[in-house]
């Protein structure tokens, strides 16, 4: 990769104390990469350090191949441009347009004249950040958000060859933000490198290349959104626990927090019966409440495998497609001896779990709950086989995983807050 720009051992911080450490990293021409990490990480420093509004205390930035510090200060601002995050004093007196045209500036003679390119630039930048039909109100009179595209758009103007963006999407609506994601996705595609530090992760992992995380002023972990996202890593970087999935549209990472709490000691132990994601919301909810789980069977492959494998919830997992036939059921009755409930989630049965079922109608003495708002005939699969066996099953049925939950209270060692006789 030919660098557009490579920072080396880089060091950089305030009043002579260093937030950035021995950080080196380089960004093609064309790439999209992004700055994440925690409050405190260093992203905005290092951000500043790259604009060269912050002197470098050791290292090296070098644009182009060309030491930072060599560049002329109206050449680099032809080469890179920042989207601002904060407004300019003479913005007060401007219009949307003569606020974007001041990206030109860099492009102008002495005169400060702008010309035929100059204002074409002005508009198509106008134009790609959705602002045309407020081109012409006082800069200081659209909302926040729409300043703040108005703000992309002058540093768009400005036809750089790298573009430093810190959070631009703090503060817009989903839409633009995709709006925006998109189009850093589109000036990339013309050769431009985007460096962006952001702290949506999601947005982070559907937009960019490559990932930098950055931890205490060191980089953590850098490669592609599926490298850097990793539970070890976030965890590390965050201190908090986060599950990973793949976007059903991109395959791209999607990220969000895993409020895992140890159970109670002694508290109940409640057995999950689900599949197909039916233990979503579920299985985390009751964890967050203090009991014990377990869950099964389950079918490689299932999304509840992966849900309860987060949670570290012990299942038994049969192989994909496999019937749950007499070796699983021995092994589910095994587990049922030891739990103080059941909940069969909302679920549909058929030839490959019905066995979960068989075991459950053979099973006394347990409580058991059904989470469904279908009855047992609108969830069978199997000829009505699900139909009989769950007509035979004593239950108390509640139609979503919420209800039971607003209906159960933080467990108390060796108590279960729903009557035995249901």
């Amino acid at each position: 990769m030919d660098a557009r720009l490579c920072i080396e051992d880089l060091t950089a911080g305030y009043l002579g104390a260093a937030v950035l450490a021995g950080v080196s990293l380089a960004v093609g021409a064309g790439e999209v990469v992004g700055l994440i990490g925690p409050n405190g990480a260093g992203k905005s420093t290092l951000m500043r350090t790259i604009s060269r509004t912050l002197p470098a205390q050791a290292g090296a930035v070098r644009l182009d191949g060309r030491p930072l510090n060599e560049w002329a200060p109206r050449d680099l601002a032809r080469e890179l441009a920042v989207m601002a995050t904060q407004e300019l004093p003479q913005a007060v007196n401007l219009s949307v347009r003569d606020y974007v045209g001041l990206g030109r500036t860099p492009h102008q003679d002495w005169f400060g004249a702008s010309s035929a390119a100059d204002l074409a630039a002005t508009e198509t930048a106008i134009r790609q950040v959705d602002l045309l039909a407020l081109a012409d109100r006082p800069f200081m009179a659209i909302s926040a958000g729409e300043r703040q595209r108005a703000q992309l758009a002058r540093a768009l103007a400005q036809s750089p060859k790298l573009l430093l963006l810190d959070e631009p999407t703090a503060h817009l609506d989903i839409g633009h933000q995709q709006t925006l994601l998109g189009l850093l996705r589109q000036i990339a595609g013309q050769g431009v490198t985007v460096l962006i530090a952001i702290h949506d992760l999601n947005l982070a992992a559907a937009a960019c290349d490559r990932l930098i995380l950055l931890h205490d002023g060191h980089v953590l972990a850098e490669g592609t959104p599926a490298e850097v996202l990793t539970q070890e890593r976030l965890a590390r970087a965050y201190g908090h626990p986060w599950m990973i999935r793949r976007h059903p549209m991109t395959g791209r990472p999607f990220v969000f927090p895993a409020d895992v709490a140890p159970p109670s000691t002694g508290a109940p132990l409640i057995h999950l019966v689900g599949g197909g994601g039916a233990l979503a919301g579920l299985a985390g909810g009751l964890q967050a409440l203090g009991y014990r789980l377990q869950a099964g069977v389950l079918h490689t492959g299932d999304s509840d495998v992966q849900l309860v494998q987060d949670l570290g919830i012990p299942c038994l997992v049969a192989p994909s497609f496999a019937p749950v036939d007499a070796v699983w059921q021995a092994a589910l009755r095994d587990w049922l001896a030891h739990a103080d409930a059941v909940i069969v989630a909302d679920v549909p049965f058929g030839p490959g779990n019905i066995g979960n079922l068989q075991v459950l109608r053979q099973t006394t003495g347990i409580p058991l709950l059904g989470v469904s708002a279908l009855s047992w005939t609108e969830r069978d699969f199997a000829d009505g086989a699900v139909a009989t066996l769950g007509a035979g099953l004593p239950n108390s049925l509640t139609p979503t995983p919420d209800t039971l939950l607003r209906n159960l209270t933080p467990t108390a060692p060796g108590t279960w807050p729903i009557p035995r006789t249901v």
